[in-house]
């Protein structure tokens, strides 16, 4: 409310009534005391009291011992007259009563002046009932008596109210010069009027006022205790000093009073106005603190209680510009600003204010600012919401409740914000502290936080948590060091998030950490990493734990961790998940981070050329079987064969007249061939414990096409263009792959009598894509695609036995090599979903396998005329073999792309070197040309199991 309000309009008036009233009382006691002559009879200096008076007349001389009224010092015995009265005006030294006096009472109509030593009660009582003026000049006291004012009570120069009792009972009692109320006890009742003035004190008395106390002048309170029940007024210059005051009326501090170093309860109304300050008071508010004009609140202590008001809002400070100070706030309540800046904390107090620092009030206003000094440390636990800036300049900040509504936030130099609670846009300066939290805590920043160069990020750790500070904006976090404060209790290594931000860091990380105490022996390293929108303080382990029986990939994945942390690499947030797993989890994180899928391709990259290889190989049953060579069989020499008779009528059926009477290499097959193949298979290779490898379970599945031609009796040639696929899987769910395969080969078989020589040579191109999913830390789907290329050539020798001469079955011993060289480019896997984390690169490389087989070939033909196939040959054929691989490791060097220098080897599953093979075969060839054939196959050892089958589509002439 504006100062020229009804209601300030009505106060002033009220005290300005009083100050005329007390200033008309006041001059009339004056022109007395100056004024009225000292009449009456002549006085001796001293004078007793008479025991025995005769009469009660103070001013009669024939009661005094020298029979004159004293004007020095008037003593008091034992009397049998003790209620005295006056005749005129008095003027005396003082009042002496002596040890064992009777108990005295005065009543005063007229003008008594004390001017020497006062009143002395060392014996009996003093009592003065005063209804006209009474009087205590230079040095006097008003001792112990006992005084009823209904008149004038005043005290000049240094008099002083001694250890007195006064009730001042309507009159006007007044402190003047520099005079004391000492130690008194002083009781203004409803319609009494004090005033102290000049330069007195109330000293150390106790004062009860229900009605109406004015200092003025410089006049202080001194030490007084203080029970206001009516109105108390401080004017000029005047001073509330150490006073204890309780306000159950009013108090208003006029012109350039202050409320000095007073302890004030507020129970009623207090007032600041016109220049007046409440100094460094200490104000308990339990109702309505009010500040006006000019005035502020200095370095007041102000405490406000539940329900209660402090109003700011009215003032435009000392300086008019709208700054006002306090030196600590504190409690529950509003305090109201208006649009003021108000800068508390001068006082070096910490302080909690647990109501509502807001805009408004009885003036009005908005847009108000909170700034904080000084060494002490303000919280904030309410929800406040006044609007303009905060500013720290001085000591701690901490903000439990609210400040969100405020403009921004600017911790300065030497500063530090702490709290669980909300703030606004934040500026943390250089030299200035964010401390989230209270021992463990959290605090929001809505809006943006911003660290300049030299600012402190405080967090505080335990073993389970970390302070944090989480922004709905952007952090900058650029120039700020972390220090990390070690709380008692045992560490083990893990990951603690101390920012998070919604808007991110635009790019910006701390630019170190420093650690106060210690983690413990379990932790190696303590480091700081980043995601997009998060930072961690990560405790290293001294090494990835292994658990016991830990296989070789398991083994050599931490190791490459292990090393690249020890070297000072930081790895994503995702390895600090992996750091902190032990036992059988992280045996498991780490066969899924392992890349499995990578070193499975080696391995059914070289199955499927295998069953491209079987499929050219004239010898098992493929490209070239039967149809395409000379005699019978493959490897059956053509004379011994032909000489079955049953033998020569099936090929007499099935072979044209002009073939058979042809040139002599034409007499029993065709110069040309085509065909088409298709096959397809299964393999599985058994985990290894040791290795660490899962199962591998791979599907192969192709066409072939080709084309040969006879060059001379014996010797047979042709090429074979082939497309084909496959698609594996690595067990426990550690990955997949598929491939599209372009295949071409070129092969040949010669035959001299019982021996035969056959061969082929292959080229496979794949386009290979994989791709594996790790959910060590979240969900990332990783993913790859590459051109590989395999080589593979066989070579096969036999020798065929017939079990009796012109017979159409025999065995033929074989013995066959085969070499196969997989190529494996450089690549890189990529994000399908998730993170790159966890995502590897691979170094090209070449796995060369030598196989080399030992077995008997069997075949047998039988000749088919008018049965359910027709008229035409029907050849069975089978093989048992052993076979040995010299190279069945299946490793593949790998690296993490996101953690340099953690390079690895991990192993795919290992073929067994040994395995035995099985083919059984059939193929039927009519007179046309055409033929038929099919075959199945397999290999099996104590880790291998393929299982393939193929058949073959062939015409020839």
């Amino acid at each position: 409310m504006a100062r020229g309000s009804p209601a300030v309009t009505k106060s002033e008036q009220q005290n300005e009534r009083r100050r005329v009233r007390a200033t008309l009382l006041a001059s009339t006691a004056l022109v007395m005391a100056t004024t009225l002559p000292a009449t009456g009879p002549a006085r001796a200096q001293d004078a007793t009291w008479l025991a025995n008076p005769v009469s009660d007349r103070y001013t009669l001389g024939a009661n005094w011992s020298t029979g004159s009224v004293p004007a020095g010092t008037a003593y008091f015995d034992t009397s049998a007259v003790t209620t005295l009265l006056f005749s005129g005006n008095t003027t005396v030294g003082g009042w002496t009563f002596n040890g064992g006096a009777s108990n005295y009472s005065f009543v005063n109509i007229f003008q008594i002046a004390f001017d020497g030593a006062g009143i002395v009660v060392n014996g009996g009582s003093a009592t003065i009932d005063n209804r006209g003026v009474l009087y205590f000049t230079n040095t006097s006291t008003a001792g112990g008596a006992s005084i009823t004012n209904r008149g004038n009570l005043e005290f000049f120069s240094t008099s002083t109210a001694g250890s007195a009792t006064i009730i001042n009972d309507g009159g006007l009692f007044i402190f003047h010069d520099h005079s004391t109320a000492g130690d008194a006890s002083i009781t203004n009742t409803a319609l009494g009027i004090v005033y102290f003035s000049n330069v007195s004190t109330a000293g150390s008395a106790t004062i009860t006022n229900d009605n109406v106390l004015y200092f003025q002048n410089v006049s202080t309170a001194g030490n007084a205790v203080v029970i206001n029940n009516g109105g108390i007024s401080f004017d000029h210059s005047s001073t509330a000093g150490s006073a204890t005051i309780t306000i159950n009326g009013s108090v208003t501090f006029h012109d350039n009073a202050t409320a000095g170093n007073a302890a004030i309860t507020n129970n009623g109304g207090l007032a600041f106005e016109h220049s007046s300050t409440a100094g460094s008071a200490t104000i308990v508010n339990n109702a309505s603190v009010s500040f006006l004009d000019n005035s502020t609140a200095g370095n007041a202590a102000i405490v406000n209680t539940a329900g209660a008001f402090v109003e700011f809002s009215r003032s435009m400070g000392q300086n008019g510009d709208g700054k006002l100070t306090a030196g600590s706030i504190a409690g529950g309540g509003t305090f109201h600003l208006g649009a003021v800046e108000l800068t508390v904390g001068g006082n070096g107090l910490s302080t909690v204010v647990t109501g509502v620092v807001a805009d408004g009030g009885i003036g009005g206003g908005s847009g108000a600012s909170l700034v904080k000094t000084g060494t002490g440390t303000l919280t904030l636990a309410g929800t406040n919401t006044y609007t303009g800036a905060t500013v720290v300049n001085g000591g701690a900040l901490v903000v439990d409740g609210s400040i969100a509504a405020s403009s921004s936030l600017t911790m300065t130099n030497g500063t530090m914000l702490a709290g669980t609670g909300t703030v606004p846009t934040t500026i943390i300066a250089g030299g200035a502290t964010l401390a989230p939290g209270h021992s463990i805590g959290t605090l929001t920043v809505a809006g943006d936080l911003s660290f300049a160069a030299g600012s402190i990020y405080r967090v505080e750790v335990s073993p389970s948590a970390a302070d944090r500070t989480d922004v709905t904006g952007v952090a900058t976090l650029t120039g700020a060091t972390v220090q990390a404060v070690a709380l008692p209790g045992s560490f083990r290594p893990r990951s603690y998030t101390i920012v998070n931000a919604a808007g991110g860091f635009a790019g910006t990380q701390f630019v170190g950490l420093a650690v106060t105490g210690s983690f413990g022996s379990d932790v190696r390293n303590s480091r700081l990493t980043y995601d997009a929108t998060n930072a961690y303080l990560v405790l290293d382990p001294d090494t990835l734990q292994l658990p016991a029986g830990a296989s070789g990939n398991q083994s050599s994945v931490a190791g490459a961790i292990n090393r690249a942390v020890e070297g000072g690499a930081t790895p994503p947030a995702g390895f600090d998940v992996l750091l902190n797993m032990s036992g059988p989890q992280l045996s498991t994180a780490l066969n899924q981070i392992s890349g499995q899928p990578g070193a499975a391709g080696t391995q059914v990259s070289l199955g499927a050329m295998q069953q491209f290889v079987m499929v050219l190989d004239p010898v098992s049953g493929g490209a070239g079987s039967p149809g395409g060579e000379r005699g019978v069989t493959a490897y059956a020499p053509e004379e011994a064969v032909l000489r079955d008779p049953a033998v020569r009528a099936a090929y007499a059926a099935v072979t044209p007249a002009d073939a058979r009477t042809s040139q002599q290499f034409d007499r029993v097959g065709e110069r040309w061939g085509v065909w088409a193949s298709g096959y397809g298979g299964t393999s599985t290779v058994d985990s290894s414990g040791m290795v660490g490898a899962s199962a591998t379970t791979s599907r192969v599945y192709g066409t072939v096409v080709g084309a040969d031609r006879r060059v001379a009796p014996d010797t047979r040639i042709g090429i074979a263009l082939g497309g084909a696929g496959f698609d594996f899987s690595v067990s426990d769910g550690l990955g997949s792959g598929r491939a599209d395969v372009f295949q071409a080969g070129v092969y040949g078989r010669h035959a001299a009598g019982p021996l035969y020589l056959s061969g082929a040579l292959a080229y496979g191109w794949q386009d290979v894509a994989t791709e594996r999913t790790v959910s060590v830390a979240g969900f990332d789907k990783l993913s790859s695609r590459y051109k590989a290329s395999t080589l593979s050539g066989r070579a096969e020798t036999g020798w065929r036995i017939a079990p009796w001469p012109d017979a159409a079955v025999g065995l033929a011993p074989y013995g066959a090599l085969q070499v196969s060289s997989f190529h494996l480019p450089g690549y890189q896997e990529s994000v399908a979903s998730g993170s790159s984390q966890f995502a590897l690169a691979y170094d090209s490389q070449t796995t060369t396998n030598l196989r080399s087989e030992l077995g008997v070939r069997l075949d047998a033909a039988v000749p088919l005329a008018h049965g359910l196939l027709g008229d035409g040959l029907l050849t069975l054929r089978g093989r048992l073999a052993w076979a040995h691989d010299t190279n069945t490791d299946r490793p593949v060097t790998a690296a993490f792309q996101m953690l340099p220098g953690a390079t690895f080897t991990v192993n795919g599953t290992r073929p067994a070197a040994d395995s035995a093979l099985a083919t059984a075969g059939a193929e039927m060839r009519w007179r046309n040309g055409v033929s038929l054939a099919g075959t199945f196959e397999g290999e099996v050892s104590n880790t291998t199991r393929v299982y393939a089958g193929k058949g073959t589509l062939r015409y020839a002439w």
